[in-house]
């Protein structure tokens, strides 16, 4: 499930955003986030799909 970084509150996203703490995996890096009621936030950054949003953004762009 994925979720929108704004409905977080400001202390999380800097949590998010901190790349220092992510653990290396095959292809991607995460971390995991302990919330509230002993929920818990997996948080994933992938270099490829990073490409991609960033391709998709530019086209969109080239649009306007």
């Amino acid at each position: 499930m994925a979720v929108r970084l704004k409905s977080h509150p400001e202390y999380i996203k800097e949590q998010i955003l901190d790349t220092a703490s992510y653990q290396p995996g095959d292809s991607i890096r995460f971390k995991e986030i302990a919330l509230a009621g002993n929920r818990r936030l997996l948080v994933s950054y992938s270099e490829k799909r990073a490409k991609t949003d960033a391709h998709d953004r530019q086209k969109a762009l080239n649009k306007l």
